[in-house]
């Protein structure tokens, strides 16, 4: 309030008292200096005025105070929402063909679902995947695949990749999403395995997976697994795998004999499994559980049938009804032998492969030719002048 209005007001009209109120009122000094001077009146009214002046202060002190703590509070809680359940802290991306993009929040929780291909559009129609669970999320994407045939013949694998700032959490993830998606695998009876890997998070890209993400409209993460493969294989061209399917790829990885463990994660499974082996396990695993049922039934007539105070005909019904049971259940075990030898003939047949096509690739890269039997004498010269002629001969 204006000194002048303030004067007004008390109506005063010494001006050595108003110099001194004009002190107390500028300065907020304490009310006893002021109360020295003048009448009563004066008194009273000075009293009133700057008692209503300081009430006022603070009160205006007193809301603008609370409304920094709220808003301080407030901020803080919002900052910590936004960081927490907005932010994107791990990307998980599935590669088969079709490609897909996963983004996940602090919790784990879906806020973002991206299709990095066509084929990865048409997975993701109808599918309505954000708030949902990481787990939950990569299984219903899975089930898609395995409906939609993307998981079907030989060899039928994905290729999962988790992106985030901390490793260790990326491992975490890993392990759990592999876990689940095997899962899903062995109860459908798919061919193949999952093949995982993970990355820090990139802002920027280096310029050789960008130009093969480009170029190929490929994920991040499968161009980075063939940047992998390639510098491990110097004799794959990257032109030729990047348009390949994922189980196309890993043919390449067995019949190469690559040791791709730096880059891909093992959940105990080879690398290109058989569909007809798949197929064996599935009709054989089919049979066990109609044994078990044969059996079961089997037991609980025999049982039945030493039940006392039994009419003549329930005893005749019941005898019947085990034969039947009996029957179907010596069937079940001829058929879950025949299925259980069907299946260890594949398994053996696909390991002898595999190990044959090891053999051919490792006689290749080592030379084990012919010629090479014939030249004791040439390598016994070179072994003692040290040239190391041996380890060229490896090369050939």
């Amino acid at each position: 309030m204006p000194l002048k209005n303030l004067v007004s007001g008390l109506k005063i009209k010494n001006k050595f008292n108003a110099f001194f109120l004009f002190f107390c009122y500028n300065k907020n000094t304490i009310k006893g200096y002021c109360l020295r001077l003048g009448g009563e009146n004066v008194k009273s009214k000075v009293m009133f005025k700057i008692e209503r002046k300081f009430m006022k202060d603070k009160v205006i002190i007193f809301l603008g105070l609370f409304l920094l703590v709220l808003l301080s509070v407030g901020g803080y809680f919002g900052y910590d929402y936004y960081k927490k359940n907005l932010v994107e802290k791990s990307i998980l991306t599935i590669d088969v063909n079709p490609s897909v993009k996963i983004s996940t929040n602090y919790y784990n929780k879906v806020i973002k679902v991206e299709a990095v291909n066509d084929d990865g559009a048409k997975i993701l129609t109808d599918l309505y995947l954000v708030g949902l669970d990481a787990v939950e999320a990569t299984n219903i994407i899975t089930d898609r695949l395995i409906e939609d045939g993307y998981l079907s013949g030989d060899g039928a694998n994905l290729l999962l990749t988790v992106q985030n700032a901390d490793l260790e959490k990326a491992e975490e993830i890993k392990s759990t999403l592999v876990e689940n998606i095997d899962k899903k695998f062995e109860e459908n009876y798919v061919a193949g395995t999952v093949l995982a890997q993970t990355t820090t998070t990139r802002s920027n890209i280096p310029d050789n997976i960008k130009t093969l993400m480009d170029e190929y409209k490929i994920s991040y993460s499968k161009a980075a697994f063939i940047t992998a493969l390639v510098s491990e294989n110097t004799d794959l061209i990257i032109s030729e795998i990047a348009s390949m399917k994922i189980n196309e790829i890993s043919k390449i990885i067995a019949e190469s004999d690559m040791d791709a463990s730096d880059f891909l994660g093992s959940n105990g499974h080879g690398i290109y499994q058989s569909s007809t082996e798949q197929a064996l396990k599935k009709v054989k695993d089919v049979t066990e559980k109609a044994n078990e049922e044969a059996t079961k039934v089997a037991n609980e007539l025999s049982a039945k049938m030493k039940e006392e105070n039994q009419s003549e005909e329930e005893k005749i019904a019941n005898q019947s009804a085990y034969e039947v049971a009996e029957q179907a259940r010596v069937k079940s075990e001829e058929a879950l032998e025949a299925a259980n030898n069907a299946y260890e003939e594949a398994t053996a047949l696909a390991n002898q492969g595999a190990s044959s096509e090891s053999q051919v690739q490792n006689q290749n890269s080592n030379g084990t030719t012919s010629d090479n039997g014939t030249n004791d004498s040439s390598k016994s010269e070179s072994q003692s002048s040290g040239s190391g002629s041996s380890s060229d001969n490896g090369k050939n």
